[in-house]
């Protein structure tokens, strides 16, 4: 709005400056005649002075506007300058807090990592451990009942082959005798353990 306003008057006397020669070139004269150019530059003249006189007001307030206007401008410039330059400073504080943070998650990390798996090492050192106890306590247990059962076919073996032999030693008779002993004696410890 003041720019329109300072630009009306300017534009109105620079189209009176350039019709002056043009009217007087169109007079077909070729010197200058006053009473037929001296009214135009009289004209010309109160044209300028009506647009002095009027226009000067106008246009020092438009000027002065513009001016305050520009003034305004590089000092709303000069805060946003200002306040992006602090930004620029926070971030730039911030990154290289950023960094100092990213280097000690990393530590935080490795250092957690390595005690985790010093852990999940201890857990499975004593899960090996336990399993190893176990298997040798199921081997020890499977040990003892193979050599029960190889001491029992043993036993067994040993009293067929004593019977086969004893069998083909002796005759019906000496097996007879033999079997009336044994019961013999067996019923005199029997007597003896009711006694007792």
């Amino acid at each position: 709005m003041h720019a329109f306003k300072f630009r009306t008057p300017v534009l109105l006397a620079m189209a009176a400056v350039m019709l002056t020669p043009a009217l007087a070139l169109a007079s077909g004269d070729a010197g200058f005649v006053f009473t037929i150019h001296g009214y135009y530059l009289i004209d010309f003249a109160v044209f300028l002075g009506i647009l002095i006189y009027f226009g000067r007001k106008p246009i020092a307030a438009a000027l002065d506007g513009r001016y305050k206007t520009i003034v305004q401008e590089i000092e709303e410039a000069t805060v946003l300058h200002q306040q992006a330059q602090a930004r620029y400073d926070e971030y730039k504080e911030r990154l290289g807090r950023l960094e100092e943070e990213l280097a000690q998650v990393i530590a935080d990390v490795r250092e957690g990592t390595e005690i985790e798996c010093g852990r999940i090492l201890e857990d499975a050192r004593a899960s090996a451990d336990r399993i190893a106890a176990d298997e040798a306590a199921r081997i020890a247990q499977e040990g003892k009942k193979i050599r029960e059962e190889l001491a029992a076919h043993a036993v067994d073996v040993a009293l067929k082959i004593s019977t086969a032999q004893i069998e083909k030693q002796l005759g019906a008779p000496e097996q007879q005798v033999l079997v009336d002993r044994v019961i013999a004696q067996l019923g005199a410890s029997a007597t003896q353990e009711v006694q007792a």
